[in-house]
């Protein structure tokens, strides 16, 4: 992996002795600027999977359906049947699984189960094969490669890696994150108080739950604790038109730096599970009424996803025989294509329901058809825009914690603030620089 960058907290003093912290993604355009360079053309899509280690998939088929709507042929969700999609659902899960499991433990005091990190290893290495037979579908090639024998014989390997890594993210859920099955907790969490009650059970005892340790940490934080006011992304079916497509297609091709800042409607916006759940589950729907856009509703809206996912992934593996829904209401992955004249396409957009929000990348051909420009903007560039959602949970942090005084030592700030920004993107790392009078606080 040789994606840079990180979330860089500045933490100062003001005269009268309160604490102030800024926020600052420091992530660049790098690697978009790599995939797209001449010399690097014909390698792109194996170097997509290099560059991003952590969602190697996502990134994978964001690159391929926006190169092949822009080309005009069947995007990789069409090519190889359900695998592609499946795919970004298994990555989701996988992901969701490690953060609840192992950054969760850590946030929450405790040791992870080292057979629930085994089995998360375990569940890459299969990742990693579907990524292989995915790189063997360039959807650009010959369309009679995907109607050989041997495509078949490589997508059916791939459905066979998603089975047996499905089996061992039910049962990693079920006992590292759940303490029960999964189809249980997602039938019977259906308001805020059962969440609770969940949480308060499995949170002590011989082998407390991590996920749930911490859930229960904050909730006795009290209600709404570092709350933000925010806009979210337009659900799904507002964000499947081509009107939503098209304007961000156009601003990601055309202003400067939109895609590491990006807003719409004049405004950022939180992006990620909360904003896909807040009007698709009783309980996130509760969260948000009593702690609004809070840790706590992040975190919370987190494990009824990775429940739904499972069960999402479960009737794609059952219906992997049937041509893939292009019903993008309904979808993970969908695209928009502007037509220069008739049939002609130059410039196409993708976008991707990531486990961490949503990811696009927007490609520009030239005249051989090659990917001149490519501008991606992906989930921390939503969550960490200028004045995003979290500059506004640094700044609940302070008003909440350090008003009146500045904290009693580095280490104890820097895992506030880590806790406070885990439910918006747990994986970029997180770098802090301390300036003027703050330089006295204790290590």
């Amino acid at each position: 992996m040789i994606e840079t960058g990180a979330i860089h907290v500045c933490v100062g003093m003001k005269p009268t002795g309160r604490l102030t912290l800024s926020l600052t993604n420091t992530r660049t355009a790098a690697p978009a600027r790599l995939l797209c360079a001449p010399e690097n053309r014909g390698k792109a899509r194996r170097l997509v999977t290099l560059l991003f280690g952590l969602c190697p998939i996502a990134q994978l088929v964001a690159f391929d359906e926006a190169r092949a709507a822009a080309l005009g042929v069947p995007g990789p969700v069409v090519r190889t049947g359900r695998l592609a999609e499946l795919g970004v659902v298994l990555e989701a899960i996988v992901e969701t699984i490690r953060v609840l499991v192992a950054d969760a433990a850590r946030m929450a005091g405790l040791q992870h189960a080292p057979e629930a990190g085994r089995a998360i290893g375990r569940m890459r290495v299969e990742l990693g094969r579907i990524v292989e037979v995915l790189l063997s579908a360039d959807p650009s090639g010959d369309a009679a490669l995907f109607t050989s024998p041997a495509h078949q014989r490589r997508v059916d390997a791939g459905f066979r890696s998603a089975e047996t890594l499905l089996e061992e993210a039910l049962a990693v859920a079920r006992s590292a994150v759940y303490g029960e099955a999964p189809e249980r907790f997602d039938l019977e969490r259906k308001t805020c108080a059962s969440l609770e009650a969940w949480a308060r059970s499995h949170a002590a005892g011989e082998k407390p739950l991590a996920a749930a340790a911490l859930f229960s940490q904050m909730l006795e934080k009290g209600k709404g604790a570092c709350e933000i006011e925010i806009p979210f992304l337009p659900v799904r079916t507002e964000k499947t038109t081509n009107a939503f497509a098209e304007e961000l297609l156009n601003r990601m091709l055309v202003e400067t730096d939109f895609e590491l800042s990006p807003f719409w409607q004049g405004t950022p916006r939180l992006t990620g599970t909360l904003s896909r759940m807040r009007s698709a589950h009783p309980a996130v729907e509760t969260l948000l009424a009593e702690n609004g856009i809070s840790p706590v509703s992040l975190l919370g809206s987190r494990l009824l996803e990775l429940a739904i996912a499972l069960r999402h992934a479960k009737r794609l593996l059952a219906t992997r025989g049937e041509a893939p829904s292009r019903a993008y209401a309904d979808s993970i992955v969908w695209h928009f294509a502007e037509e220069e004249s008739g049939a002609k396409r130059r410039e196409a957009i993708s976008l991707v329901e990531t486990a961490r929000g949503l990811l696009a990348h927007a490609v520009r051909l030239d005249e051989s058809g090659e990917v001149a420009t490519l501008r991606i903007t992906s989930p921390t560039e939503w969550q960490f825009a200028p004045y995003g959602a979290g500059q506004r949970i640094l700044l609940a942090l302070v008003k909440r914690c350090y008003n009146d005084a500045p904290p009693a030592s580095r280490c104890r700030l820097e895992a506030q603030v880590r806790r406070v920004l885990f439910g918006l993107d747990p994986c970029v790392p997180i770098e802090f620089a301390y300036t003027g009078r703050a330089q006295q606080i204790p290590v």
